[in-house]
């Protein structure tokens, strides 16, 4: 032989050692096989394998072989075995060997099965151990070896028969295949590999976070109190002032004062009733159970999909909606918000007003409706930029009305404002909100995340999830004041001073 596979003599060396080992079999009765070593059967008892010398049954007999071998696998092993399946295949042993008289076939055929496992198993610890040494053997004794062939017998032997037939010489092209030397690497190892994953050899790491793109800050549900009702209807009541004039009856329609002996005046109101049905946002979605199954955290990732996507939905709905646009969503909050007027003291008397001067003048006009501001919204941007907002001494505001507090919010004569998406609040507008907000949310039931199955679904092996719930919202008419929504150039142009 021209050269030697290691590979197959050790495979070969394997099989011949597996070969000559000591198996328990099942048979006739209690057959034992006692294929042991060469040299152990040399010297082992004599006899024709049904009684010994020694007065013991051939399952005696073979128990106390296998015994024997496991010890001689234990020496081989060294400080390499595996102490605890050498304890377990002795303790099966000697149950065996302790009841065989009593044991039912049953029970001895399955403590066999034990033993012939576990015995295996310790073949294992051999068969690793010695590759081991094979795999020292090899690069001790690899250097200085020969370079293999760079042409193969086989690719001689195609040339030669597809060049000569009978003798004869052919018009066929034939060629030579002659292996050149080359380094290994990534390049040389795997191209042309088509469809060869290179992890399967390097291994991969995979990163359980399911990066996603970031959403924006939700307005409505972590800034406006949304209270849970039980019915889809809502009613609410409405106080009007109705003054009669003296034209109608010469009284005031309230309190008024009078001379003694006066008739006194009358007390003139009425009350009205607001009506709002709960509007419902849904989503739906059908997945393949192949795909559920393969990947066990998709129907997680489904759930967390549509719960961001219904929330942006609600926060959509209820701040821009306009019900006579589209009656199927509520009524959003920026709809019958009022625009800004100034008040007499600001009625064009700031020279050169920046962000701090409008948002002064906003809350003057709420408290001059007899509203007090409790919180005004502006993207991201203007708020950054209120920071930077210098006085005529190009000092930065720091000061009582405008300040932040230990945990970084911002404060404008007491009122706070809160930087929310530019989606929400455009980096043009201006929104404020009165402490006591006449704008009202109601949900009717809780968010319902849920999946089934529907007929098509069953037949094409689906499985369909859905999300819902219902809102109800609304502002009484006479409430509007409690809502600013308007432009900062509207603003401006209302309080800035003639310029001279």
């Amino acid at each position: 032989m021209k050269k030697t596979n290691f590979i197959w003599l050790f495979v070969l060396a394997l099989i011949a050692f597996v070969a000559d080992t000591v198996y328990l079999k099942s048979g006739l009765g209690l057959a034992m096989a006692t294929m042991l070593p060469f040299s152990y059967r040399m010297n082992r008892d004599k006899g024709n394998g049904t009684e010994g010398g020694d007065g013991l049954t051939p399952e005696l007999k073979a128990i106390a072989e296998i015994a024997e071998q496991i010890e001689q696998f234990k020496a081989m092993l060294g400080e390499s075995a595996k102490q605890s399946d050498f304890d377990s295949v002795t303790a099966d042993l000697a149950t065996l060997k302790e009841g065989l008289k009593t044991m039912t076939d049953k029970e001895v055929l399955a403590k066999m099965e034990s033993i012939n496992s576990q015995n295996s198993t310790i073949l294992l610890q051999i068969a690793e151990l010695q590759e081991k040494d094979n795999a020292g053997k090899e690069e001790n004794t690899g250097k200085g070896k020969k370079k293999g062939e760079f042409v193969t017998v086989k690719s001689i032997e195609d040339f030669i028969n597809k060049t000569f037939v009978d003798g004869v010489k052919t018009r066929e092209t034939a060629s030579i295949e002659v292996k050149a030397a080359e380094d290994f690497g990534y390049p040389q190892t795997f191209e042309g590999a088509v469809g060869t994953d290179m992890t399967a050899f390097t291994g991969r790491f995979i990163d359980p976070e399911l990066y996603k793109i970031r959403h924006k800050r939700n307005m409505i549900l972590d800034y406006f109190e949304i209270q849970t009702i039980s019915v889809p209807t809502l009613i609410y009541l409405q106080k009007e002032e109705i003054g009669n004039s003296a034209s109608i009856s010469g009284d005031p329609g309230s309190a008024d004062w009078i001379l003694s002996g006066q008739i006194k005046p009358k007390r003139s109101f009425r009350l009205s009733t607001g009506k709002v049905d709960a509007k419902k946002i849904a989503i739906f979605g059908t997945i393949q159970d192949e795909l559920l199954q393969d990947v066990p955290s998709m129907q997680n990732w489904i759930r967390e999909d549509f719960d961001e996507q219904m929330r942006e939905g609600i926060n959509d709905g209820l701040l821009n909606n306009n019900p006579a646009v589209n009656s199927e969503a509520p009524l959003g909050l920026k709809t019958n918000a009022i625009q800004f007027s100034p008040t007499p003291a600001f009625d064009n008397t700031v020279e050169n007003p920046n962000y701090i001067d409008d948002l002064v003048a906003v809350f003057a006009l709420m408290a001059y409706n007899r509203e007090e501001a409790g919180m005004a919204f502006v993207s991201s941007d203007v708020w950054y930029m209120i920071h930077i907002l210098k006085d005529l001494n190009e000092r930065y505001q720091n000061q009582n009305m405008v300040y932040t507090d230990r945990l970084g919010r911002l404060f404008i004569s007491g009122v706070r404002i809160e930087w929310v998406d530019y989606e929400d609040i455009a980096s043009t507008h201006v929104l404020v909100i009165g402490r006591d907000l006449g704008f009202k949310i109601k949900a009717y039931g809780a968010m319902v995340f849920e999946r089934g199955l529907n007929e098509a679904d069953f037949r094409y092996d689906r499985t369909s999830f859905r999300g819902y719930q219902r809102f109800l919202s609304y502002i009484p008419s006479n409430r509007e004041n409690s809502v600013l929504y308007d432009t900062w150039v509207n603003i401006k142009a209302a309080i800035a001073a003639p310029i001279s």
